[in-house]
């Protein structure tokens, strides 16, 4: 990862996380979710999000391997966010044990979402978003060449600044082992099998 590119962006709900052989390694806090539904109330906006404010035309591309286990519901993607209520994002999310392509894009507060079967395995995954003239592109590779455009869209709020950038979460409930009065040992063993943790391997922006 290029240091230089991540060299101004920050934390939105700060994980744990660290550097390690050029890449960032993300653990997700459980219960955590970018999601909003008006008719039943449910207002999730504490997922960890890593980014950049920018102006004018971009394209965003977000790089990350693929972990050895990914947990039902758990993402690892792209955002993009102009406030709470307006973002969008793109992610692989795991189903009743199989993979799939997750897209969301939340209007005024009301999240849609789009669920795309992954028919090929990958070690790597690459997300895109491209925003020119008022119209925002999503797409994905995984084979390091070609990428497949999925969504186009553009946002019903004006704004002259969003935020871009890498995201993480993990919707699934606190793990109860430590609740059940076990020893130390064991507590921290099924603490560690439990969490969810991911490598960003590269953010480009042109």
């Amino acid at each position: 990862m290029n240091l230089d590119t991540i060299r101004n962006f920050d934390w939105y709900n700060e994980p744990e996380f660290s550097f390690s052989s050029g890449a960032l390694i993300i653990k997700a806090q459980s219960e955590t979710d970018f999601w909003q539904d008006k008719r039943n109330n449910i207002k999730k906006d504490d997922g960890h999000f890593f980014f950049t404010q920018y102006s004018g035309n971009f394209e965003l591309t977000v790089k990350w391997k693929k972990p050895k286990k990914i947990k039902e519901l758990c993402q690892f993607g792209l955002m993009g966010r102009i406030d709470n209520q307006n973002w969008c994002k793109i992610s692989v999310i795991k189903i009743q044990k199989e993979l799939f392509l997750f897209l969301s894009v939340t209007w005024l507060g009301i999240s849609d979402s789009v669920i795309i079967p992954l028919v090929s395995d990958f070690d790597k995954i690459r997300y895109r978003l491209y925003y020119s003239k008022g119209v925002f592109s999503l797409s994905y590779s995984i084979d390091e060449q070609q990428f497949i455009a999925i969504r186009h869209f553009q946002m019903f709020k004006d704004f002259n600044n969003i935020d871009i950038g890498a995201y993480i979460c993990d919707p699934n409930p606190i793990s109860p082992v430590a609740d059940i009065g076990c020893a130390t040992k064991i507590n921290q063993h099924f603490d560690n099998v439990d969490i969810f943790k991911c490598e960003l391997l590269d953010i480009e922006i042109e």
